[in-house]
């Protein structure tokens, strides 16, 4: 009998075993991905010169003191460079500048255009912002008639395809500002092979400049491509009839922002272009010692009628 018992009981084990349901096996837990490295460059040192170019002591010592922090803090928002220290130094010329650079003593030199292309690389210039939000860098200068009988002569002998004759641009009555000079000296030299003697008046600013044109004192202006839309002009007509185009010459740059080949590379070239413009915006003030409004990306090639204007310069 007990040998039965222990059968059955056997038995009834055997079946409640095959009857238990298999429970399904839990999944392992997925690896977590791998950390992404983050693409930031760290500097523990960024020298920065500016040339002093006339500024006064005080405008000076106001930017050495405060650009430091601020371009600093500008530099970790960006994310993509961080920068341990910043130094910022004023050179006594732009050649001074320039030579620093290119030996190594410092990193970013702001230089006027003409004097920074021997040396490291030039990536970006001086620019300043469209209605859309976006850079522009560098301007163009215009040679415009004035609304004198010659001046309209001019105008109606450009407007028939013609180019201007040696005489023609010798008699006219020349105007411009001082920083707009270059353009006439570029076209110069692009038009007739060399630069010449002509009545050339300098005003000390454009509102004199476009009363003078005005007032018939002048029979053609040289002046920025986007100068007529700022214009204070007095004259009869709108300025765009009384002041029409006669040429116009290739971008030109008026500062620069060296950097030294050791930093030349994306990462920095972008971040030091949204330093620069957070500057602009928040510190305008301070953007006036380094010589622009804004800073935008210029190519070799762009660079093209600025470095044909440094050599008419060292002749």
């Amino acid at each position: 009998m007990k040998k039965i018992s222990l059968l059955l009981a056997l038995a009834l084990l055997l079946t409640l075993t095959a009857c238990r349901k298999k429970e399904p096996e839990t999944p392992a837990p997925p690896e977590p991905p791998a950390p992404v490295e983050e693409n930031i460059l760290c500097l523990e040192e960024l020298r920065l010169e500016f040339p002093r170019s006339g500024l006064g002591k005080d405008q000076l010592a106001g930017a050495v003191k405060e650009l430091p922090e601020l371009l600093k803090m500008y530099f970790e928002e960006t994310g993509t460079v961080e920068v341990e220290r910043i130094t910022v130094t004023v050179g006594s010329s732009p050649a001074s500048t320039a030579q620093a650079l290119e030996e190594g003593h410092i990193d970013v030199a702001f230089l006027p255009g003409t004097a920074a292309l021997d040396g490291p690389a030039v990536l970006l210039a001086d620019a300043y912002p469209l209605e859309d939000g976006t850079l522009r860098a560098g301007s163009r200068g215009l040679l415009c008639a004035a609304p004198t009988a010659y001046g309209q002569q001019l105008a109606g002998r450009a407007s028939s395809g013609k180019p201007l004759s040696r005489a023609e641009v010798e008699r006219a009555r020349w105007g411009t500002v001082a920083g707009d000079a270059d353009y006439f000296t570029l076209w110069l030299a692009d038009s007739f092979g060399e630069v010449f003697d002509g009545t050339v008046t300098a005003f000390d600013s454009e509102d004199a400049l476009f009363h003078a044109a005005a007032d018939g004192a002048l029979d053609a202006i040289i002046i920025r491509d986007d100068a007529r839309a700022e214009a204070d002009w007095n004259g009869d007509g709108t300025v765009w009839e009384q002041l029409p185009v006669l040429d116009v010459t290739e971008t030109v740059y008026t500062t620069v922002a060296a950097i030294s080949p050791e930093l030349a590379e994306e990462n920095f070239i972008s971040a030091l272009e949204q330093v620069l413009r957070r500057l602009g915006e928040e510190h305008p003030e301070r953007m006036t010692v380094l010589g622009a409004e804004a800073f935008a990306s210029v190519t070799e090639e762009g660079l093209t009628a600025t470095r044909r204007l440094a050599a008419l310069d060292l002749e």
